[in-house]
């Protein structure tokens, strides 16, 4: 059975309903989305820094040609 064929039957009210509860697990989706990448970025930080310091020492060391 298509979705569509499915959908037809389900009411206005029905529909509705799934509507609000589609929109309010996506604004969940959204705001954990948004927590992880913001967390993320917090723990790199400390490892980008480490990551920078290496790499300027290594320039500092580097030959010059």
């Amino acid at each position: 059975m298509s979705f569509a064929a499915s959908a037809s039957r389900l009411s206005r009210e029905e529909i509705a309903q799934l509507r609000e509860e589609w929109h309010s697990l996506d604004t969940e989706f959204i705001s954990e989305e948004y927590a992880f990448h913001h967390n993320l970025s917090q723990l790199a930080r400390p490892v980008i820094t480490q990551l920078q310091a290496i790499l300027n020492r290594l320039l500092a060391a580097a030959p010059d040609f």
